[in-house]
């Protein structure tokens, strides 16, 4: 009998460390348990930041799409502003060109008239000497009013063209 209540206990006393084992494990399993709750919550948490985090770039990378696009519509404005400086430059120095023409032929003009008005006077003189030309040297006074109308006459006359 001792043979049987020896191993009863020792069935016992390993049915009692094979429970304590199995507490043991259990309570292990509890907190694995409770340590992959947590760590499903993080990966969540996790989950749902990057979700925003993508939504975020997604918004950044739009921004940057418009902003680029702004940008280029600005570059653009910019080289035609260029350009149209550019065009308004050769156009002011052409413009000064041409009125440098104009100073210049306006200047040949009063040239030309004032050549044209000291040839008028020396050919009026010269008709004067020639009508008035009496042999002793003076005008008589029919000839004076003829020289004076015949002056009006050709100054009025419209000049050729």
């Amino acid at each position: 009998m001792l043979t049987r209540k020896a191993k009863a206990m020792d069935t016992e006393s390993k049915l009692q460390r094979a429970l304590e084992e199995l507490k043991a494990s259990r309570e292990t399993c509890n907190q694995l348990l409770r340590e992959r709750e947590d760590s499903e919550e993080e990966i969540n948490k996790i989950i749902s930041r990057n979700t925003e985090l993508r939504k975020d770039l997604a918004d950044l990378h739009v921004q940057y799409q418009e902003t680029a696009a702004h940008r280029d519509q600005l570059l653009n404005t910019i080289s035609s502003f260029d350009q149209c400086s550019a065009v308004f430059e050769q156009a002011l120095i052409r413009n000064n060109e041409l009125e440098s023409e104009l100073r210049d032929a306006n200047n040949t003009i009063l040239h030309f008239e004032e050549e044209k008005k000291l040839q008028e006077c020396s050919q009026t003189l010269n008709l004067y000497e020639e009508l008035i030309g009496t042999p002793g040297g003076h005008a008589m006074p029919g000839q004076m009013c003829f020289l004076i109308l015949f002056t009006k006459i050709y100054k009025a006359w419209p000049a050729k063209s």
